[in-house]
Order: structure tokens, then C-alpha cells, then sequence
């Protein structure tokens, strides 16, 4: 009897390319999922392999920030592909009813323009009120002018 044992151990050790082969799963009969599966736990199998030879100190921190790598690779895609899907769906109207704009004026009430006489910039929002310069608090003033260069006046 302990001889069947013994030979059992070494028909299993002795598999021919073959028998390696139809061990194998055939992509073929995997469903969506078990694919998916198999790309996504690649990059990691890869990992593994490259870094099986490497001295202990160095393997496992590569492995951990490899590992790291690719998940947040993983995450980044999801989001991205939940912020497409967002993005698909946002209704357009929203985007063409946005408040009025409000043309920036100079201390006179003149609209600031450039040298061509084009318009500088606008203002976009709800709720705002203009006020005459003489009204604007004067350290919020000067919090503005300190924020500028000295030939802002």
C-alpha cells in the first residue's frame, strides 16, 4: 500500500505540457466578470513575478507601493469614468441660463475697456450690489492696493 502512495506522488509531479494545459481555464469559457477578473489582478501578478527574486527589504516595499499604484490607477479610472457619466447627463439648459453679467466700471461709472475699446471683463453673479467708491470701506481698500504694485495708483 505505501507504494501506491509514493507513485501517486510522483504521476501528479510528472504532468505532461498537455495536462498542464487543460488545467488551464480557456478564456473562452470565462464570463464577463471572470475576464475581468483576470486583466485586473495582471498588473499584480506582474509585479509579483518581476520583484520574486529580489532580497526581502526590497521586494515587499515594492510590492506594497506598486500594489498602492495601481489601485489608486483603479481609482482614478472609476471616478473618471462616473465623472464622464455625470458629465453625459448634466442638462445643457442650465449652462445657457447662467446670470446676468455685470460690466466692470471704472471709480467715473466709464466702462473699463482695453485700447482697441473692447470691454476688459465682466462680473458673473446674483445678489451683487454696487456701491459708489466713497462708500467702500477703507481697509478693504487698502487691502487691495497693498495686494497691487506700487504703480496701481
Amino acid at each position: 500500500m505505501p507504494a501506491k502512495k509514493s507513485s501517486r506522488k510522483r504521476s501528479s509531479a510528472k504532468r505532461s505540457p498537455r495536462q498542464r494545459a487543460q488545467k488551464k481555464t480557456d478564456i473562452r469559457s470565462l464570463s464577463f466578470f471572470g475576464i475581468l477578473y483576470r486583466v485586473l489582478r495582471a498588473p499584480f501578478r506582474i509585479l509579483t513575478r518581476i520583484t520574486q527574486n529580489w532580497p526581502t527589504a526590497l521586494k515587499w516595499p515594492v510590492r506594497l507601493g506598486g500594489s498602492s499604484t495601481i489601485l489608486g490607477l483603479y481609482l482614478g479610472l472609476v471616478l473618471s469614468g462616473i465623472y464622464y457619466l455625470v458629465a453625459c447627463f448634466y442638462p445643457m439648459a442650465d449652462v445657457a441660463a447662467m446670470p446676468t453679467r455685470i460690466m466692470i466700471n471704472d471709480r467715473h461709472g466709464n466702462i473699463l475697456k482695453d485700447s482697441e475699446g473692447n470691454p476688459i471683463g465682466y462680473v458673473y453673479g446674483q445678489n451683487r450690489k454696487i456701491i459708489p467708491y466713497q462708500d467702500a470701506p477703507q481697509h478693504f481698500i487698502k487691502a487691495l492696493i497693498s495686494q497691487e504694485d506700487k504703480r496701481f495708483r
